[in-house]
């Protein structure tokens, strides 16, 4: 118990701020930037839809993943491949110059990083927080909260000032790469994650919920 507890206070949460804060900004940038992404690329409102879409998918893959990959991968690694993940997606969005398949797919793997990201540094926090769990864990989220609300404000500003789209994601892109090249160096303690799940694992829990599964599926479809 006092070796947690020692591990508690020298543990660099703040590295996990970083992350879930960028992770945030991606997560809430999406709908800020489907009208200009409409009117640059001239889709349809169903078209533009898929977008957001693209990143729901990938977030529940990312999750779906993250339970296997937890047996396999250790978390530095899971860590920083996925916001070095983000930081390329981002940066490939801003070079891209014709709507395709390809902006689908990055808005996927966005999506995909974006949910471990949330979902692992929830864990590490718990985990390395002994008796300080819960309090720790709404500071964590707080940062995510931060970087879901200053997104949008964010790209209202580099709007105004006669910049696109593509200003806020050369933003995200670096900060990105910045933070998942922190969290590849900056030593993290080891913690008892436990272990995860099997492909056994993975196949019970689409059978025991898959009614669940499915009325979470369509109201994220409604919703998008």
């Amino acid at each position: 118990m006092n070796k947690l507890r020692e591990q508690s206070k020298t543990f660099p949460f703040y590295i996990l701020y970083c992350l879930i804060f960028i992770a945030g900004m991606s997560f809430s940038v999406t709908g800020a930037i489907i009208p200009e992404i409409a009117t640059t690329f001239n889709l349809t409102s169903g078209e533009v839809s898929a977008l957001p879409q693209a990143q729901f998918f990938g977030g529940f893959f990312g999750l779906v993943v993250l339970g296997f990959l937890l047996s396999h991968v250790s978390p530095r690694i899971l860590l920083a491949s996925s916001m070095l993940t983000m930081a390329v997606g981002a940066l490939l969005i801003v070079l891209i110059a014709r709507y395709s398949g390809l902006i689908l797919f990055i808005f996927f793997c966005i999506g995909m990083s974006m949910s471990i990201i949330f979902g692992l540094t929830g864990v590490i926090v718990s985990q390395a927080s002994g008796a300080n769990s819960a309090r720790n864990l709404n500071i964590h989220y707080s940062f995510m909260s931060a970087g879901v609300v200053l997104s949008p404000v964010l790209y209202g500003i580099l709007v105004s000032a006669g910049l696109s789209y593509r200003a806020m994601f050369m933003i995200i892109s670096g900060f990105a790469f910045a933070a998942g090249t922190a969290a590849g160096i900056i030593p993290l303690p080891p913690v008892q994650l436990g272990d995860g799940y099997t492909v056994h694992t993975i196949k019970a829990f689409f059978r025991d919920y898959s009614r669940f599964l499915a009325v979470i599926l369509i109201m994220s479809l409604c919703y998008m």
